[in-house]
């Protein structure tokens, strides 16, 4: 099969069992309607995915295969640029009542969370028309990952810590994108040393 079919097989098939997880907890297991699976949940899966593919990415670079880490980085950016897109037209109390005030003002709580995940698009949006060394492109890759950290943080604190609470016993979407920058920040990390 050609690599290119192959890594876009994977790259659907990523996708698929994102979105099957997104839907399983937060449909069968939690309290929301199935009518809101092609915005609402569907980019909850975007952005999750986005994240496995940008590990993708950070893992094949530290295993020195520059191409098709920089493939599967186009593929998180894409996936990013939506969820970007997808956020916006959802922003509003109406959806994330834990992000504004009683008078529908974003908090300090989904302000960082807007900030963060601000910083962390153009950060990546940056580092895919950056050419000057690699050195460079780590440092950028890293803060950007770290800035994704600061975009989940808000996101998941203090739901994190109350499994008890976790639809069907499964964990938040965000403490899985947690992990998931966690990795590929350690790949980076990896890579960094090499060098």
């Amino acid at each position: 099969m050609n690599p290119t079919v192959r890594s876009l097989k994977q790259a659907w098939s990523i996708f698929g069992i994102c979105l099957a997880y997104v839907i399983a907890r937060q449909i069968i297991f939690g309290p929301v309607n199935p009518d809101q699976i092609p915005l609402y949940l569907a980019n909850k899966a975007v952005a999750f995915t986005a994240l496995i593919f940008l590990v993708q990415s950070a893992c094949l670079l530290a295993n020195a295969d520059p191409l098709a880490s920089a493939a599967w980085g186009r593929r998180a950016l894409h996936l990013s640029a939506l969820h970007v897109t997808m956020s916006l037209i959802l922003q509003g109390p109406e959806y994330y009542p834990q992000y504004y005030d009683m008078q529908g003002i974003l908090n300090l709580r989904g302000s960082f969370m807007l900030l963060f995940g601000a910083l962390a698009a153009y950060g990546f949006w940056r580092l895919s028309h950056f050419q000057k060394g690699p050195r460079l492109r780590l440092i950028i890759s890293l803060a950007s990952s770290a800035v994704v950290v600061g975009h989940l943080i808000p996101q998941g604190i203090p739901d994190w810590f109350q499994p008890g609470d976790w639809y069907g016993k499964l964990p938040d979407v965000s403490l899985l994108s947690l992990a998931a920058i966690g990795a590929a920040i350690y790949y980076y990390w990896m890579q960094w040393r090499r060098l």
